[in-house]
């Protein structure tokens, strides 16, 4: 998988009184280190393309763009060397970055955070402050749309470099990846069979949210889950009714009713949306109520298909991730099934439709009445970018 590539350099310093071969972190005065080795950025593969909601056949190729990146160094002791926030304008491709200035020492760690809103590590004073900053899942909203877009995905990364005197280079490389995993659906179909219960019944998709989906999560690069949180919003409530202020996490649709065995209802378009990881799947029971991530089809189910009786609405909740009757998986790795959500990590559902749905998101389909195929993958990020200490 291509991987973002920061890499340092560490130049001289005019440090007679002190060598950093001999100090630790209880000899340093880390806050009174002179400032004056330099940072500077030349990034390369950017792309300008910009894809907004998500209705195409296939996905957007701008899912690595940086629109602002936050460096973050601290020294040993995890004290602050240097924030230093680069805004889009300073991250054209191919172009040099204005230098930043920061002070040598053994053990540093360098923390980049992309995409993250103006400001955010202000005043973070250590590296806890720093990573503890919480970033919202609206900030993958932008430009005022009511839907997310591809380009400003939030991620982080990080690596433990020695910056030291002298006129060799250090170097190091930080891989950057995305705080959200991307949950999508490309297809979905009804198989009523013939002789069954519902074999003549009809079903009219009217729409597709994500329900349960963590509002916030922090920058902490070094895990793949982040800690259970009572925040969460949805495309939809528990009683189907849309939830102001997320309509990014919903897609409504018009599309007319099918029985039998049917075609794709999405005339293979793909529908997606980004959230932050979810572990609250497996979370223990006494903790709290677990509330595992959702991807839910909605619509109104005609049970005998003549309009006798009024359709009914229903919702078909799929669990992302989780292992039982009726789901299969391709691709992924051990993870597959635990019902968790991880970064980085892309979650592409298909949909087989047998029965009557449930009357709530909460309330899990009978599995003989739905069918799903989950294709897991890790999700590359094309973007190479040097960081250079001169």
């Amino acid at each position: 998988m291509k991987k973002n590539i920061f890499l340092l350099a560490g130049t001289a310093l005019c440090c007679a009184c002190w060598s950093l071969s001999s100090c630790n972190s209880d000899e340093v005065d880390y806050t009174h280190l002179p400032k004056d080795a330099k940072l500077s950025l030349a990034l390369q593969g950017s792309s300008p393309q910009i894809e907004t909601r998500a209705t195409a056949t296939d996905f957007p190729t701008n899912e690595g763009n940086l629109q602002r990146i936050t460096v973050g160094v601290f020294f040993a002791n995890g004290s602050t060397n240097v924030i230093e926030e680069l805004e889009a304008g300073q991250l054209t491709a191919g172009a040099t970055t204005p230098n930043i200035l920061c002070a040598a020492g053994n053990g540093q760690t360098v923390i980049v955070v992309a995409n993250t809103p103006a400001s955010l590590f202000a005043g973070a004073s250590t590296k806890a402050d720093f990573i503890a900053k919480k970033v919202s899942l609206q900030q993958t909203v932008s430009g005022g749309n009511t839907w997310q877009t591809a380009d400003n995905l939030p991620m982080s990364g990080e690596n433990i470099v020695d910056i030291a005197p002298g006129s060799t280079p250090t170097k190091a490389t930080v891989s950057l990846s995305r705080l959200v995993a991307r949950v999508s659906v490309g297809s979905i179909r009804t198989e009523f069979a013939p002789t069954g219960q519902y074999g003549n019944a009809t079903f009219k998709l009217t729409d597709i949210y994500a329900y349960n989906v963590p509002t916030t999560s922090n920058v902490e690069s070094g895990t793949t889950l982040f800690p259970v949180t009572t925040n969460f919003t949805g495309g939809m409530n528990d009683t189907g009714v849309p939830v102001t202020g997320s309509e990014y996490l919903m897609h409504s649709l018009n599309k007319a009713a099918a029985g039998g065995s049917s075609a794709n209802l999405i005339n293979g378009a793909r529908y997606w949306f980004y959230t932050f990881a979810n572990q609250e799947g497996t979370q223990p029971a006494d903790v709290t109520t677990p509330h595992p991530l959702k991807l839910v089809i909605k619509g109104e189910f005609d049970a005998d298909g003549n309009g006798s009786k009024p359709a009914v609405t229903v919702h078909y909740p799929i669990v992302v991730n989780k292992a039982q009757a009726g789901t299969s998986f391709t691709g992924g790795d051990s993870n597959n099934g635990n019902s968790n959500v991880y970064r980085n990590a892309t979650y592409d559902v298909s949909v087989v439709i047998r029965g009557k749905g449930s009357d709530s998101p909460e309330e899990d389909v009978e599995q003989a009445y739905l069918v799903v195929s989950v294709n897991v993958a890790p999700w590359a990020i094309n973007l190479t970018q040097e960081v250079i200490f001169d």
